[in-house]
């Protein structure tokens, strides 16, 4: 049986609790809930880190929230004017 891998920072604590948090989120639209999650579950399959999953959802919810649009919907201009 394989041991766990030591988790310093607890990240698969983090990892969980970002998870709910993105469900509840009153911030993002459901179709961009399930695209992020979408997302996840692509780069889990793909064999991405726990704690560059933690990242990237940390990102995603935040970014998400503050277009206030559909992923599928934002543009080019869109993206400028939130990193400006």
């Amino acid at each position: 049986m394989k041991t766990p891998a030591f988790d310093p920072h607890n990240t698969a604590t983090d990892l969980t609790r970002t998870l709910e948090i993105l469900k509840e989120d009153p911030n993002l639209s459901e179709q961009n809930k399930k695209t992020i999650l979408r997302f996840y579950e692509a780069c889990g399959a793909e064999g991405l880190k726990p704690i560059h999953l933690l990242r990237l959802l940390q990102l995603l919810r935040l970014t998400g929230g503050s277009l206030k649009k559909s992923f599928d919907k934002v543009t080019r201009s869109d993206v400028q004017k939130y990193l400006a």
